[in-house]
């Protein structure tokens, strides 16, 4: 998945997928933002990861550490529920 600024989406370092800056951005649509707020950007944010870790062989079960940043906190919980929802283990 080509970025639509000027970094990579995943740096492999030996054995380690280092993957950052994933956003809820819609790679079939122009990388636009998706609307409706928190949720589908959670949703589109994990579907974009979920795609750059199959690009490298791995799936969600390959993550060790995942770390979210909000701009706004009210959107926590809403977030948090479409994130339970991955597949991590």
């Amino acid at each position: 998945m080509a970025a639509p600024i000027p970094i990579s989406p995943v740096v492999i370092d030996g054995k380690t997928a280092y993957l950052s800056g994933q956003l809820g951005l819609d790679p079939d649509n122009n990388f636009k933002l998706v609307p409706g707020g928190i949720e589908p950007e959670t949703r589109q944010t994990f579907n974009n990861i979920g795609r750059v870790l199959r690009s490298q062989g791995l799936s969600y079960e390959d993550v060790v550490k995942v770390t979210v940043f909000l701009t706004d906190l009210n959107d926590f919980s809403k977030m948090n529920e479409v994130y339970r929802q991955c597949k991590f283990v």
